[in-house]
């Protein structure tokens, strides 16, 4: 009977403490965390930052138009309007050469042709006007030669499709002729 009492007591005790290491852990996983700062964050609080306007936050450079007169602005964009349109055969044959859309290569293309150069003298990337640019004429054009490249692989995949499935029925012709022989 001692022995029963001391077990009895053993597996109390025992119990006691499984149910407090219990509600220790409930506690801790239900308690609220400390609040946390973000690497980024705490990063970004170190630099002292002036406000940008509108305009800088969303290009990369500033507008190359400022301080320029109306007609400078015409003359400018007529200029990189001609020097587009004598472009767009090459930027067509260039992008002929490749099985898909390739911006990289209309890049690498751009700044290699020296007409390329003098457009993105006129109107450097990243600034408002070469969006605005880009919107209005080189955007259209690349969208349409995108749209091509996706109809040529979309009409190859149709004809691979019917290559493929005259060529399965070829071959299950084969196997019963085959077959029965």
């Amino acid at each position: 009977m001692a022995r029963r009492s001391s077990f009895s007591l053993l597996a109390l005790v025992a119990l006691v403490l499984f149910l407090g290491a219990c509600r220790s852990f409930v506690n801790l996983a239900t308690a609220p965390a400390p609040p946390r700062v973000s690497l980024r964050a705490s990063i970004m609080a170190q630099e002292t930052k002036k406000p940008k306007s509108r305009q800088q936050q969303q290009f990369k450079f500033p507008s190359q138009l400022e301080g320029l007169s109306a007609e400078e602005i015409k003359a400018r964009k007529a200029r990189a309007l001609d020097i587009w349109e004598s472009l767009k055969p090459d930027v067509e044959a260039e992008m002929e050469r490749y099985q898909t859309f390739r911006v990289d290569k209309f890049e690498e293309f751009m700044r290699a042709d020296s007409r390329g150069v003098a457009l993105f003298e006129l109107y450097k990337p990243g600034t408002p006007e070469y969006a605005e640019l880009f919107e209005e004429t080189l955007g259209p054009f690349l969208l349409d030669l995108a749209k091509g490249k996706l109809q040529e692989g979309a009409a190859l995949h149709w004809v691979s499709s019917l290559w493929w499935a005259s060529l399965r029925q070829s071959w299950r012709t084969s196997a019963r002729t085959s077959s029965r022989a």
